[in-house]
């Protein structure tokens, strides 16, 4: 179904507002406004697309949608431009229950930027939608940037190039990008994050996160639950995770600060380190195994460490400054227990080196990035 069938009678007429100016060298823009509400009484959901510029979203306790679009067209020919400009409009259809909002050129769809049906003129359009926070909302751009804050519903969100940035959601979280950054704060559900070459940044996360990249550095801060981590260049910084961790690195540092609950990591080269290892907050025993082919591994224990400690090397050397009951005493390998032994604690290299110590409150120090 259409909107521009009767269901536009939910619309407001769209304002709008042309014009342009003429640069150097033959050169002109033109630009247009349009604003519109939309009911959203219906509505299960809205798919907003935009190859051509950026996205916004707020979510505010409303019952319909008002939506404000900013074309520009700039390049050689002010009649081109200006009938560029009057052919653009944003195309709103709903089926199911699902609105979705796209921009045409004549009707056309729009593909990115430099669409054909404007002859070689270049396109910008800013969409942004003020929306029932209810609505679960799924949002993609290309290259530009894409903004959302205060949804309560799912959000999916992806990115070619452009820049994602997310704050204050109350729904699960899930994000795909090529290139570019992702930052996502307080965001009180799951989060699952795709990059092939972007950089990640969350922090106060309240559920679980799964986090898979190619390349990009990963940040992650003060998340409520378990952490997958799958990365194969860039660097990971870890800092008061709070459930489980779980860590694949195939290049690149891996630092952790603070952890709360059981460590798995796999490292196959670049330092990995973990300060203010400390019992859990919840009392029970703690496993933390740590694996690293070519690259060091550091771990500085807090006191009050109960493990049964096993440290194991080929070619590395290990410096263990520890009150450790030695049970085993080796060149490779070092085994025994750290108070009580409740806990396993298991660090182990094929090259690289081992140093583990345990901090005083005067010596406690942080990974720095």
């Amino acid at each position: 179904m259409s909107f521009s069938s009767a269901a536009c009678r939910g619309f407001w007429p769209a304002l709008g507002l042309l014009f342009a100016v003429a640069g150097v060298a033959g050169a002109s823009e033109a630009r247009r406004s349009e604003e519109r509400l939309l009911s959203a009484r219906q509505l299960a959901q809205v798919i907003v697309e935009n190859p051509a510029g950026s996205i916004e979203l707020i979510g505010e306790a409303r019952d319909d949608l008002a939506l404000a679009v900013d074309y520009r067209v700039s390049g050689r020919g002010a009649e081109t431009v200006r009938g560029g400009a009057a052919a653009l409009r944003l195309e709103a259809s709903e089926q199911d229950g699902r609105l979705r909002l796209r921009p045409v050129h004549a009707e056309r769809d729009i593909d990115g930027p430099r669409p054909a049906s404007l002859a070689g003129a270049e396109l910008s359009i800013a969409i942004r939608l003020r929306l029932p926070a209810r609505l679960p909302v799924a949002a993609s751009v290309t290259r530009d940037k894409l903004v959302a804050s205060g949804l309560a519903g799912d959000l999916v969100v992806a990115a070619t190039s452009g820049d994602i940035e997310l704050r204050r959601l109350a729904g699960r979280l899930e994000a795909g990008l090529t290139s570019g950054f992702l930052r996502a704060s307080d965001v009180a559900r799951d989060v699952a994050v795709t990059t092939t070459s972007g950089s990640i940044d969350l922090r106060r996360i309240g559920g679980d996160a799964e986090l898979r990249s190619i390349s990009g550095e990963i940040r992650v801060e003060a998340l409520a639950g378990d952490l997958t981590v799958e990365t194969s260049t860039g660097d990971l910084m870890l800092i008061a995770p709070r459930g489980r961790v779980e860590v694949l690195s195939a290049s690149g540092a891996v630092a952790i600060r603070e952890p709360g609950g059981d460590l798995k990591v796999n490292c196959a080269s670049g330092a990995l380190s973990v300060v203010d290892l400390g019992p859990r907050p919840d009392g029970a025993p703690r496993d933390v195994f740590l694996a690293n082919s070519s690259g060091d591994v550091e771990l500085l224990l807090l006191p009050g460490a109960d493990y049964a400690f096993e440290a194991v090397t080929d070619l590395g050397a290990m410096q263990l400054r520890i009150p450790l009951q030695v049970e085993a005493l080796g060149r490779r390998r070092v085994a025994g227990l750290l108070g009580a032994g409740q806990g396993q604690l298991k660090v182990v290299t094929a090259t690289g080196d081992i140093r583990i110590a345990l901090a005083s409150e005067a010596t406690r120090t942080a990974p720095q990035r």
